[in-house]
């Protein structure tokens, strides 16, 4: 595992191998951790592209634009959110409010230019 270049450029296509040196001893495979759960967040990140438009597949915390005083409020707090990974001490995230006011947008900021940021988190989408 010292010579890992990553989950995204392995080269064994997630597997730990164990060549014998024993001519009697076949090599040993093992599915790599790291890499099973690189390929899980891979396939719920495909899904999500399936189903958002495709103009928020570039969206990111610095590019989004906020219209008012309590748009630029919930961005800082999103911006608050991540800085601080409070996901970690199991602070949710809840995005409420009306149309066009970026919740969305602000989704797409989480999860779609980071998909490492919800690696082992569970996600409910309702837009």
């Amino acid at each position: 595992m010292r010579n890992c270049p990553g989950p995204e450029k392995c080269p064994y296509g997630g597997y730990i191998i164990y060549a014998s040196e024993d001519p009697q001893y076949s090599d040993l495979m093992y599915e790599c951790s790291i890499y099973k759960e690189f390929r899980r967040v891979r396939e719920n990140m495909e899904r999500l592209i399936k189903v958002l438009p495709k103009g928020l597949w570039e969206r990111r915390l610095d590019n989004f634009i906020p219209e008012d005083e309590v748009t630029e409020r919930a961005l800082d707090l999103s911006k608050k959110y991540v800085r601080h990974r409070a996901w970690k001490i199991g602070s949710n995230f809840v995005l409420l409010g009306g149309y066009g006011t970026g919740k969305t947008h602000r989704f797409c900021l989480f999860f779609c230019v980071n998909p490492f940021f919800v690696m082992g988190l569970r996600i409910s989408l309702c837009t």
